[in-house]
């Protein structure tokens, strides 16, 4: 299928080396091969012959890579693609890396959603120190933020993104094509990070994301690719000014994942695995009902319109508390900065008590 792009790019110092955006169908990306060994690497459920895109990824990475290597990540069954974080799975990527060849010249292709664009991302990073990555996010959450920012992120035990590097892929693209075969939960997921980031963004996207939300629900393209471009232009924006939150302006991105990650990382433990949209959702609401001043109706007006207004069950406090304060956001003396949302597109940075935190944490969100 072909179709409309919109494309966009930025950049970052000190290199202002820019990144590409297109959002739009795979089939219309004119793309070259690299000048030396290209590696492909799709997530499991794409991989199989038997999905409805695989032979339009096939093709695409066989232009991105030259006709390049093609290797399927493992499938992480019921914990999902969370256990591909990890320093095991990236050294099995390295060792990939060294047998076909990978040097600076070439480059990786990633398709698939956050967590292997993180896992994959640090490899690349890493490698050679450095490798140019190309993020082909196959979920709604991907498309709408894991792919752009350059932070690729692997946990340690049971806390989220203890280790990383923050690098910029060369490019993105973005097809909404590939999420019309998404389960619900999928879409889902996606939907708590849409709903971050219209309410950082304020107007015009507030009001557009609230105009699309049944159309999103749905899972309609043109309101998808809408709020895909939206979310990726406004994560540019912030990120072009502030790559590695050095001057304190890319932290409002991390609004709601401070107790989402706490249900996370808790669910995760307990063996019942929660999408990381969903945990982001509920964070942003716990957060916003911890904290005095917060914009809560339009916090949760968004998330019901996006169906993502839901329980999670609450967290024991020793627990919340042990992953709070592993949290690498924390401040000075036992505080956590927290991004509050006075009202959408004003967001102020507080640094709060993590026991304030954790009682927020261990209430039913």
């Amino acid at each position: 299928m072909t179709g409309s792009v919109d494309a966009f790019a930025y950049s970052v110092r000190p290199t202002d080396r820019p990144t590409t955006v297109r959002v739009g169908p795979l089939d219309a990306q004119g793309v070259a091969p690299p000048a030396g060994v290209g590696f492909a690497l799709v997530t499991a459920p794409l991989a199989d012959p038997a999905h409805p895109a695989a032979l339009r990824l096939r093709a695409f990475a066989e232009r991105a890579t030259g006709g390049g290597l093609f290797v399927s990540a493992p499938d992480g069954g019921a914990a999902g693609d969370e256990p591909l974080k990890s320093i095991d799975y990236v050294a099995r990527l390295w060792r990939a890396f060294a047998q076909a060849g990978l040097d600076r010249r070439g480059r990786v292709v990633v398709i698939g959603g956050g967590a292997l664009l993180d896992a994959a991302g640090f490899a690349a990073a890493a490698w050679h120190r450095g490798v140019p990555v190309w993020n082909v996010p196959s979920t709604l959450l991907a498309q709408v933020d894991a792919a752009l920012g350059g932070k690729t992120g692997l946990d340690l035990d049971d806390v989220k993104n203890q280790i990383g590097f923050v690098r910029q892929p060369e490019c993105i693209f973005a097809d909404a094509e590939l999420l019309s075969t998404l389960p619900p939960a999928e879409r889902t997921s996606g939907f708590g990070e849409i709903a971050k980031t219209a309410l950082l963004a304020g107007s015009p996207m507030f009001e557009q994301v609230l105009t699309d939300a049944p159309a999103l629900v749905r899972g309609e393209a043109a309101a998808t690719a809408r709020s895909v471009s939206a979310c990726l232009r406004y994560k540019a924006g912030v990120v072009s000014a502030d790559p590695d939150e050095s001057l304190g302006s890319r932290f409002v991105l991390n609004a709601g994942h401070t107790i989402g990650h706490v249900y996370e990382a808790a669910a995760a433990a307990r063996g019942n695995p929660l999408p990381h949209g969903l945990c982001v959702a509920a964070g942003l609401r716990a957060e916003a009902l911890a904290l005095p001043g917060s914009d809560v109706p339009s916090v949760l007006r968004m998330l019901t319109a996006l169906g993502v207004a839901t329980a999670l069950p609450p967290v024991e406090r020793e627990t919340a508390e042990r992953l709070l304060r592993a949290d690498k956001k924390r401040a000075a003396e036992g505080r956590i900065r927290v991004p509050q949302i006075l009202r959408p597109g004003d967001v102020v940075c507080r640094d709060v008590d993590v026991s304030a935190l954790a009682d927020a944490a261990s209430r039913s969100a």
